[in-house]
C-alpha cells in the first residue's frame, strides 16, 4: 500500500513540474506558443491535458513495477542532467548575472552530479 502511494505522489509531482517546464520552456520560445496560453486563471490549461492524458495511458498500457522504474530512473537522471547544465553554463557564461551565489564553489557543483551510493 505504501509503495501505491509513494508512486502516486511522485507522477502527481512529476505531472505538476512537467507542466510549469513545458509551459516556461513555450513563453520562453523553445516550444511552440501554442503551448503557453492559459485559461482566465492563469494554469496552463493545454500542456496539462496533454501531460495528464499521456500519463494515464501510459499508467493504462504498462505494468506498475514498469512504472515505478522509469520513476526512480528518470528522476535521478533529470536531477544529473540540470546539475551538469548548470556548471555547463557557468563556463560558458562566466560573466552572466546571477541572482544566486553557491557555496563552496567550485566543488559543490561537482559533487551533485555524483550518483548516489558510489
Amino acid at each position: 500500500m505504501f509503495a501505491v502511494l509513494s508512486i502516486l505522489i511522485v507522477m502527481l509531482t512529476f505531472l505538476l513540474g512537467i507542466t510549469r517546464a513545458w509551459f516556461s520552456m513555450s513563453r520562453d520560445g523553445l516550444l511552440p506558443g501554442w503551448f503557453s496560453k492559459t485559461d482566465r486563471h492563469g494554469i496552463p490549461q493545454r500542456v496539462t491535458w496533454i501531460a495528464g492524458v499521456a500519463s494515464a495511458f501510459l499508467a493504462g498500457v504498462f505494468p506498475i513495477k514498469a512504472i515505478a522504474d522509469l520513476t526512480n530512473i528518470g528522476i535521478p537522471a533529470a536531477i544529473v542532467v540540470v546539475c551538469l547544465a548548470v556548471i555547463i553554463f557557468r563556463y560558458k557564461k562566466p560573466d552572466a548575472h546571477r541572482t544566486f551565489r553557491l557555496p563552496f564553489m567550485p566543488w559543490s557543483r561537482h559533487s551533485a552530479c555524483w550518483p548516489p551510493g558510489s
